[in-house]
């Protein structure tokens, strides 16, 4: 089960480790489809050691919910206070030891492990300097390691919070093995930064001089690609691939999905792409066709509906 966030200095991949850690995937798998993640910033970087993310309104320390605060869990996952999920005891760390473990930041509560939406990233493979008792790891980043080092060699200021910010844009599932939640369709977040993260938002001071708050957030939406669809909602024409060999091009994207109408473009960034049809019934033969067990140049694809509104550019 894998996510692929899209950051404003490039992509992470991160693959969970849901059948020896359920609850916390589920809550971290749950709040990227909520959006809950969306314009979040990272943070707290200690350089060549790990960096935070998941408060979406950083610096300021709200909204550090888990899955639970807006849906409801699945059966055999707790809660407490309707906030945070309890970490069963049984999840032991079976991951390995190496740069790019992600963890949820836990604390106490009446005697409970309790996580909320803040995770770790490490940015080292020593990875037994961090401290496992407030961060327990559950999924492992598997691409995007170039994106981890820009990350890591950014300039911040004395708190580790980043001069210029680096934040995520979109998220997409790429596999989701947990049984749909309920509510959960209509508990999604708009996504469109709100007026508390515009107003948190670090741009270089020659880009934000001189500049009102439409400029500001003007900036922010084009940070995201929505500048001009940022009401838009995911394009019902574009289909999302992920995990594309190297090799695949663009024109051979449109040799394959144009076996079931016209392609009207298809557009690689790195190892995913979107690629858009004529219609939504065009789109729909397509994925039924092509979801869960595609090869394109001898690499398995996952073809999934798009998240994004850039295939209505």
């Amino acid at each position: 089960m894998s996510i692929l966030l899209e950051t404003t200095e490039g992509n992470i991949v991160i693959d969970l480790d849901y059948k020896n850690h359920p609850t916390l995937s589920w809550n971290f798998l749950r709040l990227c489809q909520l959006n809950h993640y969306f314009f979040s910033p990272f943070y707290g970087l200690h350089k060549d050691h790990l960096v935070s993310c998941g408060l979406p309104n950083y610096p300021l320390e709200t909204e550090n919910y888990a899955a639970c605060h807006y849906v409801c869990p699945e059966p055999g996952i707790s809660k407490e206070d309707n906030i945070e999920v309890i970490v069963p005891v049984v999840e032991d760390d079976h991951l390995t030891h190496d740069m790019g473990k992600v963890s949820f930041v836990a604390s106490k509560h009446l005697d409970k492990t309790v996580v909320g939406s803040e995770f770790t990233i490490s940015l080292t493979s020593k990875i037994l300097d961090i401290d496992t008792s407030h961060h327990i790891p559950f999924a492992v980043v598997v691409e995007g390691f170039d994106t981890l080092q820009t990350i890591n060699i950014a300039a911040v200021d004395t708190s580790g919070r980043f001069v210029n910010d680096i934040r995520i844009t979109h998220v997409h599932t790429i596999h989701d093995p947990f049984r749909k939640t309920i509510g959960l369709d209509q508990a999604i977040r708009v996504a469109v930064p709100t007026a508390l993260q515009i107003e948190n938002s670090r741009f270089s001071r020659s880009e934000t001089a001189g500049e009102d708050s439409s400029t500001v957030q003007a900036l922010s939406l084009e940070l995201i690609g929505d500048l001009h669809h940022y009401k838009a909602k995911p394009s019902p024409t574009t289909l999302f691939v992920a995990r594309l060999n190297p090799i695949t091009t663009e024109d051979s994207l449109s040799v394959i999905f144009g076996r079931f109408g016209q392609v009207v473009r298809s557009t690689i960034i790195k190892n995913f792409a979107f690629v858009e049809l004529e219609s939504e019934k065009q789109v729909e033969e397509a994925y039924n066709a092509l979801h869960g067990g595609c090869v394109i140049d001898g690499y398995e694809v996952v073809v999934d509906f798009s998240q994004s509104v850039r295939g209505r550019r």
